[in-house]
């Protein structure tokens, strides 16, 4: 005789046999294509990432990895190490405020300008110098202000702010997110990406660049600047104006550093130095490192070829042009 199986027993062999499908393709990512760890709670209402979190990062490209780092975020949600809030007596302290250039999760810490800088600094000067992360990925003009006002809680005798030509993208980015209301699915995508690694792999392979010679020359300070870029050139010179003004409201050295390639050797020849004239503008001390970067022919070197970022080599260069740059104005004597 013939069973007959009934349709809820179909449905249960079938969930399961999913169920157990998702569990071997997810155990098998984690052993052989592992994914970035979630170190970012929500933005743009949370500046920081998430306090003493530890895990690893990789390359954009899932397939071919360029890096794989491992990170450590301290209990002040920084990418550093540990530190405390009050500034020791004959210590210097310097923040460094930017965007995803800074936070530098594509190279180790000790790797990262900043910590070269450190280095440097304590060999040449024999003084204690700290150099604080206070870089975090996405961050645009509003929340590098943000993110330079609570620096100022570690009482800095200098902050460093990174500007970069992503700024214009990242500021539209922050308008957006501040004005649209995430929905369920969002939510629900983002709950399973904090456990899954096959939600990680699905999310970046949606999102993955093209490569360093692929990039498309979408540079916005290589063109006319149209009606957004004038809009989102004045809302940075705001932003730049406050950072200046609350500067020199604390006493506090600030000093800005600026790349304007965009990773694209073409705007090395035809770039406009639309952020340079706003720093200009508001008088604001200025370290370029297009000139630094454009005069080298090989300039791929000097960043990842699909992530797009400093490799190490690019983190030397910019250490050795902050570090110049402090000594020859005896900003740190």
């Amino acid at each position: 005789m013939k069973l007959k199986i009934t349709f809820k027993t179909k449905a249960f062999m079938f969930s399961t046999g999913m169920l157990t499908a998702l569990i071997i393709i997810e155990m098998g990512i984690r052993l052989f294509l592992p994914q970035s760890d979630r170190f970012y709670s929500t933005y743009p209402q949370d500046l920081f990432h998430k306090p003493n979190k530890v895990g690893y990062w990789y390359g954009e490209n899932p397939y071919s990895r360029e890096f794989a780092v491992k990170i450590n975020i301290n209990s002040f949600g920084l990418r550093d190490n540990e530190i405390r809030r009050e500034k020791l007596p004959e210590t210097i302290r310097i923040a460094v405020v930017g965007d995803s250039f800074v936070e530098s999760f594509q190279v180790d810490l000790e790797n990262t300008f900043l910590k070269i800088l450190e280095h440097q600094l304590h060999d040449k000067y024999s003084k204690n110098f700290e150099v604080i992360n206070f870089g975090k990925a996405g961050l645009g003009p509003v929340g590098k202000k943000r993110m330079f006002l609570e620096s100022l809680s570690f009482d800095p005798n200098i902050v460093l702010v990174s500007l970069n030509s992503t700024d214009y993208v990242d500021w539209q980015n922050e308008q957006n997110a501040l004005m649209t209301k995430k929905s369920f699915l969002h939510n629900l995508a983002g709950d399973l990406t904090e456990i899954s690694h096959l939600a990680r792999l699905v999310v970046r392979t949606s999102i993955i660049k093209k490569p360093f010679h692929q990039a498309d020359n979408s540079n916005p300070t290589s063109k006319s600047p149209n009606r957004n870029q004038v809009e989102t050139k004045n809302k940075i010179s705001q932003e730049v104006s406050e950072i200046t003004r609350v500067s020199e409201e604390k006493n506090i050295l600030v000093i800005f550093i600026l790349d304007e390639i965009s990773r694209n050797k073409v705007s090395c020849n035809s770039h406009i130095n639309l952020l340079e004239d706003i720093l200009k503008e508001n008088d604001a001390p200025v370290i370029s490192l297009t000139p630094i970067f454009c005069e080298h022919h090989d300039l791929e070197k000097f960043y990842f070829n699909r992530d797009g970022h400093w490799t190490v080599e690019g983190h030397k260069k910019v250490a050795e042009a902050v570090f110049q740059f402090l000594s020859l104005n005896n900003f740190v004597d």
